[in-house]
């Protein structure tokens, strides 16, 4: 449990072997693993289970469990913010409801007497007993403060009220009020930083909730400042408390207030608090503190708040003060600045913002508000399912999901020749090879020594064509953080060395990067990626920017922080000139380790140019921010130059050391060279509709999509172009880099997974288009970027248009590009199912399409969609054999509004759809349900 790793299981083969008549007492021993090792922990938890059930089962003694508890188990929760629950017989029919308002932690909601129309709060909950505790109607409400929290140079009084018949209890240690606590009866003198804590106790009510106030003498922040509080002996109890007892693994309830630089507060909640961090920095006098937002403390999330700049996330399920790690010694900036280096490569960091921190009103010093990396990190960051995450750390070791996958893909590579092209593409299915890849080439950049055998961590979605992706964090040991002139570290024998011990690098952390230099394709882009990354974000002029910039932002609080600390201001500026050295130095020698390790030439220095306005050109991966460009690259390795036309422009051709017409070129340094691209005006009206995909069939449904074609003789940029229906709020935006070569298609669908699945062909596909196509025909319109129409075609399922694509399988198809695609007779009925991203004046013969079954292998509400919704929901179902189905949507008093469907389907996937036209905004409930298969019911919301 520590660290948040779950717990090791040890199982007993032969328990009762080892058990005698009587008591018996089990012991556990722990031992360090390495001789290094500074640090020892155990926290044991006893568990018993049985691998199959015996034959005639009794149950469990009384002594571990009641079995009737037991039954007392729901596949759902009860939100404590409130939420409706129903009773429903076997038929479906309600039986009772109730709309359940908040409910604190460790009280319960229930009727008195038993079987009443009075419902009540408790101070207990009584499960399978009557509620025959006193009932309570409510709350007290809590006291009022005459002044919020935030920052007074001068001080404060502070006056609290609340009702006639309340009295007010309050704190000023950080600990929660209770009804011994000091009673408010004059206003409070604040003269030093002070945090308020009260609560209000009224007879025949509950206590109010507690309200958390904290007072900051002091106006001259520059940055955003964090005040916790939380019960003393929480931090300091000799036995139980964090401070003292810092591998405890123990989280307690506490408070958080978020101040802007302005002194304005950004959030109060209740949290729970525990530290974060492993060996090196929980010994460390400032501790990481790890801020996690639950039910039980009063929500659970942070909701509609940005705590990072560098990403539009604002909802957060945790996050991390993080005290520097093992760079708290030193500069307080190591991690946060290197992994910034690469926060747009796609490799995943923890953004970063530095805070002044209080605790129970005690200055904490600075610290490093950072992204907690878990489930919710991936739900954040790439939208995955947070139930469906494989997650590992180090050798394997699960932090969520399972290790099957990677130990399957580990287990593959073992025995598979990765020289061969048919296996590295497998294994490019298995992991995302680029990430991997720049993730190496980040810790071989700074140099990190507490890697790969620590701090690995590594994750894929559980879906079909899930690939593992490489998480960067914990860095602290690079840029020269032990003074070993470490810049000129050769970390291709560290990170490649087939027997190294137990720590930093132990032969199973260094196997996968062995391996996969086997294939010669990665190895040329290994070198590409180390070559534009020393281009750009490693390059010494851009990395010096970087640092200063890192610097000013902590440097006005160093000098505080440090003084709270008892550390010397001239250490800290001396490890930042060790960082300086460093960002000097290290492309050189890692230049030079590049061209020794794979036996290279050396280096040529390019001239990239554009000689006319009119678009980019992308190296590698890098588009230039100013021409010309000079970026050195390794001679004898390929690199690819791409034309990227800006909006109304066409390339035309390369010209200098090479000459070409083809957009995107393969170039193999020989020396230096001089590069240029032209561009000249052209028409964006190139681009056009060429297939629509309105109403599917029943048995093949991909859901509505649409094609363009490139009927121009250049590739053309779609960045930022838009598609609209006739509804101008239904806006599809090209995602950037989004390029059409010249008689070429891009398509457009909602669900990238389900249309691959029918269409597995290579096809340039873009999804999560989130609005469909009218089945009675309707208006779609392509615009540039400048918001220029480009194209439109207004259909119809009716004749002159052909009728075969209004849900019988065919889609719309133009017959050639040189007709007018808004006349209904230059289009046709497709073959089979369409051909999206085939042209039939090209190619000639459509591919044959796989044989997909269309008969799902579960009952299931698909879909519910849009939600929320404004007039129209449509239900998808799924139905694995011919079923008597229902569908009713209920309002929150359990009243019948709607029936969708009462009668027998036969097996496959079905929309329904509910009008909601003449209903009121609010809250509906969305049921299917087959007789002893199907019994599900989804919440939607109409919102007018």
């Amino acid at each position: 449990m520590y660290r948040d790793f779950p717990p090791e299981q040890f199982h007993l083969e032969d328990p009762q072997s080892l058990l005698t008549d009587g008591d018996n007492v089990l012991a556990i021993e722990v031992h360090n693993k390495l001789l290094d090792d500074n640090d020892m922990t155990i926290i044991p938890f006893l568990t018993y289970g049985m691998a199959t059930p015996p034959p005639t089962p009794r149950g469990l003694s009384n002594t571990l469990s009641t079995y009737d508890l037991l039954n007392l188990h729901t596949n759902f929760k009860v939100s404590s913010s409130g939420e409706t629950i129903m009773l429903t017989n076997p038929d479906g029919d309600m039986v009772d409801i109730v709309t359940v308002s908040e409910i604190p932690s460790d009280h319960s909601y229930g009727r008195q007497p038993d079987g009443g129309q009075n419902w009540f709060y408790f101070e207990a909950a009584t499960p399978r007993f009557s509620n025959i505790s006193q009932g309570f109607l409510g709350f007290a409400d809590p006291p009022v403060f005459s002044i919020g929290g935030g920052f007074y140079l001068d001080g404060a009084v502070v006056s609290l009220s609340a009702s006639p018949q309340a009295t007010i209890r309050y704190t000023l240690d950080g600990s929660v009020p209770t009804p011994d606590s000091e009673e408010y009866t004059a206003p409070i003198q604040i003269t030093d930083t002070q945090v308020v804590r009260a609560r209000a106790y009224e007879a025949e009510r509950l206590p109010s909730s507690y309200v958390t106030n904290s007072y900051i003498v002091r106006d001259d922040f520059t940055m955003p400042v964090v005040s916790i509080s939380t019960d003393p002996e929480h931090l300091w109890d000799e036995d139980t408390g964090l401070f003292t007892n810092p591998f405890n693994g123990l989280e307690y309830p506490a408070n958080i207030e978020f101040f802007e630089l302005a002194g304005d507060m950004a959030f109060n909640y209740g949290i729970g608090l525990r530290l974060q961090g492993g060996s090196g920095s929980l010994p460390m006098d400032q501790k990481s503190l790890g801020i996690q937002f639950r039910s039980e403390h009063g929500t659970t999330r942070l909701e509609n708040y940005q705590l990072f700049s560098t990403k539009p996330i604002d909802s957060f399920r945790s996050f991390i003060l993080r005290n520097s790690g093992n760079d708290f010694l030193w500069t307080m900036l190591r991690d946060s600045f290197m992994t910034g280096l690469v926060e747009n490569t796609g490799v995943d960091i923890q953004a970063y913002q530095p805070v002044t921190v209080y605790i129970n009103g005690e200055y904490w010093g600075m610290m490093n508000m950072r992204e907690k990396v878990s489930e919710h990190y991936l739900e954040s960051n790439h939208g995955a399912d947070p139930d469906n995450i494989d997650m590992l750390q180090n050798q394997n070791r699960v932090i969520l999901g399972d290790a099957v996958s990677y130990q399957a893909m580990l287990d593959y590579l073992d025995g598979t020749d990765l020289s061969v092209s048919e296996n590295y593409e497998y294994l490019k299915t298995q992991m995302d090879v680029d990430n991997f890849m720049m993730y190496n080439v980040a810790e071989f950049y700074c140099v990190n020594r507490d890697w790969p055998g620590n701090n690995l961590k590594f994750w894929r979605p559980r879906e079909e064509g899930g690939r593992w992706k490489w998480i960067l964090f914990d860095t602290d040991f690079g840029f020269n953080m032990l003074e070993n002139h470490t810049f000129r570290y050769n970390m291709f024998s560290y990170a490649l060395r087939p027997d190294g011990p137990n720590w930093p690098n132990p032969p199973w952390s260094t196997f996968l990067l062995r391996k996969l230099r086997e294939n010669d394709e990665f190895n040329i882009d290994f070198i590409n990626c180390f070559a534009d990354m020393l281009n750009t974000s490693f390059q010494t002029e851009y990395v010096l920017q970087r640092l200063d910039e890192a610097i000013a932002r902590i440097e006005p609080e160093i000098y505080t922080h440090r003084e709270r600390w008892n550390q010397s201001i001239e250490v800290w500026e001396h490890h930042i000139e060790l960082m300086r050295e460093f960002a000097t130095l290290r492309p050189s020698y890692l230049l030079d380790d590049i061209i020794d390790e794979y036996d290279l030439e050396g280096i040529a220095t390019l001239e990239i140019d554009v000689l006319t306005d009119g678009g980019d050109i992308q190296v590698n991966s890098v588009v230039p921010e100013e021409y010309p460009w000079n970026p050195d690259y390794f001679l004898g390795v390929p690199i690819t130059l791409t034309a990227l036309p800006e909006t109304g422009y066409a390339f035309v051709e390369w010209q200098g050391d090479v000459v070409s017409t083809e957009s995107r070129i393969e170039v193999t340094p020989a020396g230096p060279m001089s590069i240029s691209a032209v561009f000249e005006p052209g028409s964006p009206s190139q681009i056009m509709i060429s297939e629509i995909n309105y109403h599917s069939a029943d048995d093949f449904d991909p859901d509505d999509w649409i094609e363009f074609y490139n009927h121009g003789p250049a590739a053309m940029d779609l960045t930022d172009w838009e598609f609209r229906d006739d509804d101008d709020q239904h806006i599809f935006h090209f995602p950037d880099g989004t390029i059409i070569e010249s008689e070429q298609t891009v398509v457009v669908c909602a669900d990238a997974d389900i249309f691959r699945s029918l269409f597995p062909g290579d096809i340039q596909l873009l999804d999560n288009l989130d609005f469909g196509f009218s089945g009675n025909g309707e208006l779609l319109r392509l615009f540039a970027a400048d918001g220029e129409p480009v194209d439109f075609v207004e259909y119809d399922d009716l004749d002159p248009w052909p009728t075969e694509p209004d849900g019988n399988g065919p889609t719309l198809e133009l017959i050639d590009p040189e007709f007018d695609n808004g006349l209904a007779e230059s289009w046709q009925a497709s073959e089979n199912h369409g051909s999206p991203g085939y042209v039939p004046w090209i190619s000639g013969i459509a591919p044959e399409l796989p044989e997909i079954s269309q008969i799902p292998d579960k009952y299931h509400i698909d879909r519910t969609y849009p939600n929320p919704f404004n007039s129209e929901l449509t239900i998808a179902i799924s139905l694995p054999q011919p079923s008597d189905l229902r569908v009713y949507v209920y309002n929150v008093l359990g009243q019948n509004v709607a029936t969708l469907f009462d009668g027998e389907l036969a097996a496959g996937k079905h929309r329904f759809t509910f009008d909601a036209t003449e209903m009121a905004s609010g809250l509906y409930f969305v049921r299917a349900t087959v007789p002893g298969k199907l019994n599900q019911v989804q919440k939607v919301m109409l919102v007018r």
